[in-house]
């Protein structure tokens, strides 16, 4: 799913901007992040962000969907998440699992309850801001049924305290052809987290 989600073509002309197109965009801002970061590191404390973390998240979700069912939305959601990170020299690697829950309402196309992801996770200590790109697998409960395909995005964190982060997360998440309803979903969430490192 993930190597679909990525390789996925983007038809030219099209009228209403498919889930492929923001994926490009999410891509290019993925790689851009984690390029910048090779250049501009400066002093690396990738330590202070390695370990064990848990915590909550509070944002909101906006998308659409296109195909036997049409039609744009949004909601509040909120969530839970917890992962592990390793330092690498420079850098620190990891994987998270995150659940978001919200009644995201699509207009008559579909309604959104939950989404579920696991994450791969790549990132740097920047002059105190931890840096991050983030990509890996999503699953959608929804309205048709259940979804399942990708997703990838950026993300900060910002020490809050000896264990405590502020941090917030953009994330574009894309399912087609949702349980064989013919209906592609794709949506931006955009989210606070706060998590308590262990």
């Amino acid at each position: 799913e993930v190597l679909r989600f990525f390789r996925h073509d983007v038809p030219e002309g099209a009228a209403r901007a498919p889930a492929s197109d923001g994926v490009g965009v999410v891509r290019a801002l993925v790689s851009a992040c984690l390029g910048g970061l090779l250049v501009a590191a400066g002093p690396v404390m990738a330590q202070e962000w390695s370990g064990g973390y848990a915590g909550l998240q509070f944002g909101g979700f906006s998308g659409g969907a296109s195909g036997t069912a049409d039609g744009d939305g949004g909601s509040t959601i909120a969530g839970v998440h917890a992962g592990y990170g390793v330092d690498v020299g420079t850098f620190v690697i990891g994987a998270e699992v995150d659940l978001d829950f919200g009644a995201v309402d699509l207009g008559d196309a579909a309604d959104i309850d939950s989404i579920a992801r696991f994450k791969l996770r790549a990132g740097t200590d920047v002059r105190g801001t931890f840096l991050y790109g983030t990509a890996g697998i999503a699953r959608a409960d929804t309205s048709l049924g259940i979804g399942e395909g990708g997703f990838a995005g950026v993300g900060a964190g910002w020490r809050l305290g000896a264990r405590m982060t502020l941090g917030g997360e953009v994330l574009y998440q894309q399912f087609d052809d949702v349980d064989g309803s013919g209906a592609d979903i794709d949506g931006t969430t955009a989210t606070a987290r706060v998590t308590v490192r262990f």
